[in-house]
């Protein structure tokens, strides 16, 4: 008894989980009492020596009598389209329309215009010097750089030659002398 007195009262402990799990039960029951009483006999007892009196479909009338059962075979293929819209029931509205100019498209843009303007981010890079080694190094714009070094966003050192650099963007190689003609 000491087991099932400890578990009633940390049941009822909480006023607010008791009070959900009474409910949840009450719910549960009814709704278990609902699916054993769906199929209630149509019978009424009216005398207490409970004699069972049968309903039937003369007392009834026209209600609840055996209708005719109609098949109909439907097209298994649709002559049209479900899904679209069918504008033949809505009235059509004469709107005086402007023609609309439509600007000229963006010109496609070239391999040589985007040469020329990488070319022109890289003139703002100045090779000071290089360092031939193991490990070859560049000095650009006063910071070091070896192989695979990024001195600006976008282009990568992929060779360093005694007068040069070799930059890759993308596609494109551009070289990067120390002594250039302004």
């Amino acid at each position: 008894m000491k087991k099932s007195q400890k578990i009633w009262k940390e049941i009822t402990a909480d006023k607010k989980r008791f009070g959900m799990l009474v409910a949840c039960v009450a719910i549960g029951l009814l709704m278990w009492g609902r699916l054993l009483l769906k199929k209630v006999p149509k019978t009424a007892v009216a005398d207490p020596n409970n004699k069972a009196v049968t309903v039937t479909d003369a007392d009834l009338g026209e209600a609840i009598r055996p209708r005719k059962v109609v098949y109909v075979d439907l097209p298994t293929d649709s002559e049209r389209n479900l899904f679209v819209l069918d504008d033949s029931g809505y009235e059509r509205l004469k709107v005086d329309v402007e023609p609309v100019v439509v600007p000229n498209p963006t010109p496609q843009v070239t391999d040589d215009d985007i040469r020329k303007e990488l070319q022109a981010e890289l003139s703002s890079l100045k090779l000071q010097t290089t360092l031939m080694s193991q490990q070859p190094r560049a000095m650009i714009n006063g910071k070091l750089f070896g192989l695979g070094g990024k001195p600006m966003t976008g282009f990568e050192i992929t060779k360093i030659t005694q007068h040069g650099v070799v930059l890759k963007h993308g596609k494109f190689v551009f070289e990067l002398k120390m002594y250039q003609k302004d």
